[in-house]
Protein backbone atom coordinates (compact mmCIF):
# COMPACT_ATOMS: atom_id res chain seq x y z
CA UNK A 1 0.00 0.00 0.00
CA UNK A 2 1.27 3.42 -0.51
CA UNK A 3 0.93 5.13 2.97
CA UNK A 4 1.27 8.78 4.21
CA UNK A 5 4.19 7.52 6.70
CA UNK A 6 6.55 5.96 3.83
CA UNK A 7 9.81 7.58 3.53
CA UNK A 8 9.29 9.03 0.10
CA UNK A 9 12.89 10.78 0.68
CA UNK A 10 14.89 8.60 -1.50
CA UNK A 11 18.18 7.40 -0.62
CA UNK A 12 20.51 10.08 -2.17
CA UNK A 13 21.23 13.37 -0.79
CA UNK A 14 20.16 16.50 -2.56
CA UNK A 15 23.59 17.60 -4.01
CA UNK A 16 23.50 14.08 -5.71
CA UNK A 17 19.97 14.65 -6.97
CA UNK A 18 21.00 18.24 -8.16
CA UNK A 19 24.05 16.96 -9.74
CA UNK A 20 22.22 14.65 -11.63
CA UNK A 21 19.56 17.04 -12.81
CA UNK A 22 22.75 18.71 -14.12
CA UNK A 23 23.89 16.56 -15.67
CA UNK A 24 20.60 15.38 -17.67
CA UNK A 25 19.85 19.38 -18.39
CA UNK A 26 23.80 19.57 -19.76
CA UNK A 27 22.40 16.20 -22.23
CA UNK A 28 19.38 18.08 -23.14
CA UNK A 29 20.99 21.14 -23.97
CA UNK A 30 23.90 19.46 -26.25
CA UNK A 31 20.91 17.83 -27.88
CA UNK A 32 19.04 21.38 -28.55
CA UNK A 33 22.36 22.73 -29.56
CA UNK A 34 22.15 20.01 -32.55
CA UNK A 35 18.64 19.89 -33.05
CA UNK A 36 18.97 24.06 -33.77
CA UNK A 37 22.36 23.31 -36.00
CA UNK A 38 20.56 20.59 -37.76
CA UNK A 39 23.36 18.44 -37.24
CA UNK A 40 22.30 14.56 -37.07
CA UNK A 41 19.71 15.30 -39.51
CA UNK A 42 20.36 12.18 -41.64
CA UNK A 43 20.51 10.24 -38.91
CA UNK A 44 17.35 11.33 -37.69
CA UNK A 45 16.01 11.11 -40.93
CA UNK A 46 16.96 7.51 -41.31
CA UNK A 47 15.44 6.31 -38.67
CA UNK A 48 12.07 7.73 -39.13
CA UNK A 49 11.95 6.41 -42.39
CA UNK A 50 13.41 2.86 -41.05
CA UNK A 51 10.00 3.05 -38.81
CA UNK A 52 7.26 4.44 -41.30
CA UNK A 53 8.20 2.48 -44.09
CA UNK A 54 6.97 -0.90 -41.80
CA UNK A 55 3.82 -0.07 -40.52
CA UNK A 56 1.31 -2.44 -41.01
CA UNK A 57 -2.66 -1.49 -40.90
CA UNK A 58 -3.08 -3.45 -37.55
CA UNK A 59 0.04 -1.14 -35.78
CA UNK A 60 -1.01 1.78 -37.63
CA UNK A 61 -4.59 1.60 -35.63
CA UNK A 62 -3.37 0.18 -32.61
CA UNK A 63 -0.43 3.24 -31.97
CA UNK A 64 -2.89 5.72 -33.30
CA UNK A 65 -5.22 5.22 -30.04
CA UNK A 66 -2.01 4.78 -27.78
CA UNK A 67 -0.63 7.97 -28.89
CA UNK A 68 -3.58 9.87 -28.45
CA UNK A 69 -3.22 8.90 -24.35
CA UNK A 70 -0.36 11.49 -24.31
CA UNK A 71 -2.40 14.16 -25.26
CA UNK A 72 -3.32 17.02 -22.99
CA UNK A 73 -6.79 16.54 -22.56
CA UNK A 74 -6.39 12.97 -21.74
CA UNK A 75 -2.89 13.28 -19.22
CA UNK A 76 -4.74 16.30 -17.41
CA UNK A 77 -7.88 14.55 -16.07
CA UNK A 78 -5.97 11.42 -15.22
CA UNK A 79 -3.60 12.98 -13.34
CA UNK A 80 -6.32 14.77 -11.67
CA UNK A 81 -8.19 11.91 -10.70
CA UNK A 82 -5.41 10.06 -9.78
CA UNK A 83 -4.16 13.93 -7.49
CA UNK A 84 -7.35 13.49 -6.00
CA UNK A 85 -7.60 9.99 -4.64
CA UNK A 86 -3.95 10.47 -3.01
CA UNK A 87 -4.76 13.28 -1.49
CA UNK A 88 -8.25 11.53 -0.27
CA UNK A 89 -5.60 9.63 1.55
CA UNK A 90 -4.02 12.51 2.91
CA UNK A 91 -0.85 11.95 0.67
CA UNK A 92 -0.45 15.18 -0.45
CA UNK A 93 2.50 15.19 -1.39
CA UNK A 94 2.17 12.23 -3.36
CA UNK A 95 -1.29 14.07 -4.95
CA UNK A 96 0.69 17.17 -5.65
CA UNK A 97 3.52 15.35 -7.46
CA UNK A 98 1.17 13.51 -9.67
CA UNK A 99 -0.54 16.40 -10.52
CA UNK A 100 2.56 19.02 -10.73
CA UNK A 101 4.68 16.56 -12.50
CA UNK A 102 2.87 15.88 -16.03
CA UNK A 103 0.77 19.87 -15.62
CA UNK A 104 4.91 21.61 -15.46
CA UNK A 105 5.78 19.46 -18.40
CA UNK A 106 3.32 20.43 -20.87
CA UNK A 107 3.56 23.88 -19.98
CA UNK A 108 7.21 23.87 -20.41
CA UNK A 109 7.40 22.26 -23.53
CA UNK A 110 5.60 25.18 -24.83
CA UNK A 111 8.04 27.49 -23.63
CA UNK A 112 10.93 25.05 -25.27
CA UNK A 113 9.09 24.62 -28.29
CA UNK A 114 8.70 28.64 -29.21
CA UNK A 115 12.75 28.60 -28.38
CA UNK A 116 13.52 26.09 -30.83
CA UNK A 117 11.13 26.47 -33.42
CA UNK A 118 11.79 22.95 -35.16
CA UNK A 119 9.45 21.81 -38.31
CA UNK A 120 7.78 18.55 -37.50
CA UNK A 121 8.10 15.71 -40.47
CA UNK A 122 5.08 15.89 -43.08
CA UNK A 123 3.78 13.84 -45.49
CA UNK A 124 3.53 10.55 -43.65
CA UNK A 125 1.73 11.82 -40.25
CA UNK A 126 -1.71 9.41 -39.38
CA UNK A 127 -2.66 12.52 -36.65
CA UNK A 128 -2.17 16.34 -36.54
CA UNK A 129 0.93 17.84 -35.71
CA UNK A 130 1.64 20.74 -33.42
CA UNK A 131 3.51 23.45 -34.98
CA UNK A 132 6.86 22.87 -34.07
CA UNK A 133 8.04 19.45 -32.62
CA UNK A 134 11.13 19.66 -30.78
CA UNK A 135 10.69 18.28 -27.65
CA UNK A 136 7.67 16.17 -27.96
CA UNK A 137 5.02 16.98 -26.18
CA UNK A 138 3.10 14.06 -25.70
CA UNK A 139 6.45 12.10 -24.84
CA UNK A 140 7.49 14.44 -21.97
CA UNK A 141 3.71 14.57 -20.57
CA UNK A 142 4.02 10.87 -20.83
CA UNK A 143 7.35 10.60 -19.24
CA UNK A 144 6.75 13.23 -16.93
CA UNK A 145 3.64 11.33 -15.11
CA UNK A 146 5.55 8.03 -15.15
CA UNK A 147 8.24 9.12 -13.21
CA UNK A 148 6.10 10.95 -10.95
CA UNK A 149 4.43 7.27 -10.31
CA UNK A 150 7.78 5.76 -9.59
CA UNK A 151 8.46 8.35 -7.40
CA UNK A 152 4.88 8.03 -5.44
CA UNK A 153 5.46 3.94 -5.51
CA UNK A 154 8.78 3.62 -4.76
CA UNK A 155 9.01 3.54 -0.75
CA UNK A 156 6.58 0.26 -1.41
CA UNK A 157 6.35 -3.21 -2.62
CA UNK A 158 4.96 -1.76 -5.72
CA UNK A 159 7.99 0.08 -6.82
CA UNK A 160 9.57 -2.41 -9.43
CA UNK A 161 6.32 -3.39 -11.18
CA UNK A 162 5.05 0.26 -11.30
CA UNK A 163 9.23 1.18 -12.98
CA UNK A 164 8.63 -1.14 -15.54
CA UNK A 165 5.21 -0.45 -16.53
CA UNK A 166 6.51 3.36 -16.55
CA UNK A 167 9.56 2.95 -18.52
CA UNK A 168 7.63 0.95 -20.73
CA UNK A 169 4.74 2.94 -21.43
CA UNK A 170 7.32 6.37 -21.96
CA UNK A 171 9.14 4.24 -24.33
CA UNK A 172 6.03 3.27 -26.44
CA UNK A 173 4.79 6.75 -25.71
CA UNK A 174 7.79 8.01 -27.63
CA UNK A 175 8.08 5.37 -29.90
CA UNK A 176 4.46 6.08 -31.41
CA UNK A 177 4.82 9.55 -31.78
CA UNK A 178 7.74 8.47 -34.60
CA UNK A 179 5.51 5.88 -35.62
CA UNK A 180 2.58 8.03 -36.66
CA UNK A 181 4.15 11.17 -38.64
CA UNK A 182 4.55 13.81 -36.53
CA UNK A 183 7.94 13.56 -34.30
CA UNK A 184 11.70 13.29 -35.19
CA UNK A 185 13.30 10.55 -32.92
CA UNK A 186 15.80 13.54 -31.52
CA UNK A 187 12.25 15.47 -30.35
CA UNK A 188 11.17 12.14 -28.52
CA UNK A 189 14.86 11.86 -26.76
CA UNK A 190 14.51 15.29 -25.70
CA UNK A 191 10.65 14.21 -24.59
CA UNK A 192 12.32 11.78 -22.10
CA UNK A 193 14.59 13.82 -21.14
CA UNK A 194 12.98 16.82 -19.95
CA UNK A 195 9.97 14.90 -19.41
CA UNK A 196 11.95 12.73 -16.71
CA UNK A 197 13.67 15.94 -15.70
CA UNK A 198 10.72 17.97 -14.66
CA UNK A 199 9.02 14.94 -12.48
CA UNK A 200 12.64 14.56 -10.58
CA UNK A 201 12.74 18.51 -10.28
CA UNK A 202 8.95 18.34 -8.93
CA UNK A 203 9.74 15.48 -5.98
CA UNK A 204 12.94 16.50 -5.16
CA UNK A 205 11.11 20.51 -4.54
CA UNK A 206 7.76 18.68 -2.40
CA UNK A 207 10.32 15.81 -0.82
CA UNK A 208 10.48 16.36 2.89
CA UNK A 209 13.79 17.70 4.47
CA UNK A 210 15.45 15.35 6.11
Amino acid sequence: MLTRGGDDRGPWPSSLHAAALAVVAAAFTVLGVLVALGAGGNLDWAIYEWIVSRRTPACKALFVAFTTLGSWYVIAPIALAAGTLFAMTRCRRQALLIMLAPTCALLLNIVLKVVFRRTPPGGDGLVAHARYSFPSGHTMAATAFAVALVFVAWPTRWRWPVTVGGVAAAAAMGFSRVYVGVHWPSDVIGGWMMGAATAWLVWLVLRPAR
